[in-house]
């Protein structure tokens, strides 16, 4: 079973927050995975995350934006 991001899904949540939670999101997403600035971004616009990052994504948030295939 593949597993792909749903980057509408996650683009329409992390519009909605404020400023402080977005900067809490991402940098929490940075510290877990070791990512740098620059990739967190490049992830978020091409909607490319691994089943871990995502995994990361959804312990932060306690939201799930995985789609099955």
């Amino acid at each position: 079973m593949k597993i792909k991001f749903n980057k509408d899904a996650f683009q329409a949540y992390y519009e909605g927050l404020s400023v402080e939670e977005k900067q809490r999101v991402r940098d929490e997403f940075l510290k877990a995975t070791g990512l740098s600035y620059p990739s967190w971004f490049t992830k978020r616009s091409r909607g490319v995350f691994s089943p871990l990052e995502l995994a990361e994504l959804k312990r932060i948030t306690g939201r799930d934006f995985s789609i099955q295939l």
